[in-house]
């Protein structure tokens, strides 16, 4: 029998450390136990013969989800060494977090051919997320970044020169916006 155990959340790009508890009257037997999160390779884990019919076992690895907000079907069977099993299905659920600016605007540059933002670095825990950056000039105007993708979710952003067209102090907002919807001013 496997103890029952709440449905798993998790955000985006964390490791999942997995332990069980199961009970087995069958005192002196071994058991494997497989876990399969969704799409992930199989945790394989095994237990010895302890003399106790609850035990508990921890898998020596981990599965990491790299893109929320999703629900993975999971499913954890335990088979001891005359072949029975016993299986338990439950859900991790995968949340997603917004992406972050590495190193913000804080300076422009101001010459005949416009305004001009240094490159802009984000990161997402979501490595698999796209990304859409645009800059508000706050003079109404936006513009869309150029992003290219770097390992490991990070992300190098370019926006175009921007002309003012009047004079005036303006507010300018860079906004970062995931796949998944979450969003970085």
């Amino acid at each position: 029998t496997i103890d029952v155990f709440p449905g798993i959340e998790i955000n985006e790009g964390e490791v999942i450390n997995f332990s069980l508890n199961f009970r087995d009257v069958g005192l002196l037997d071994s058991h494997q136990l497989f876990v399969t999160f969704g799409d992930q390779p199989v945790l394989r884990a095994s237990s010895s013969p302890t003399g106790l019919i609850t035990r508990s076992a921890t898998f020596p690895t981990s599965a990491v989800f790299e893109d929320g907000t999703k629900s993975v079907p999971s499913t954890v069977t335990v088979i001891d060494k005359d072949g029975d099993s016993a299986s338990l299905q439950f859900v991790v659920t995968v949340l997603n977090l917004p992406p972050t600016f590495v190193n913000p605007p804080t300076s422009i540059l101001i010459t005949d051919d416009g305004v001009t933002l240094p490159d802009i670095t984000v990161t997402d825990p979501g490595i698999n997320d796209g990304l859409e950056v645009v800059v508000e000039w706050g003079d109404g105007s936006t513009s869309p970044g150029t992003v290219r993708f770097l390992p490991g979710g990070v992300r190098s952003v370019t926006v175009e020169p921007h002309v003012y067209c009047t004079t005036g102090s303006f507010v300018i907002t860079v906004i970062a916006t995931d796949s998944d919807g979450g969003v970085v001013r």
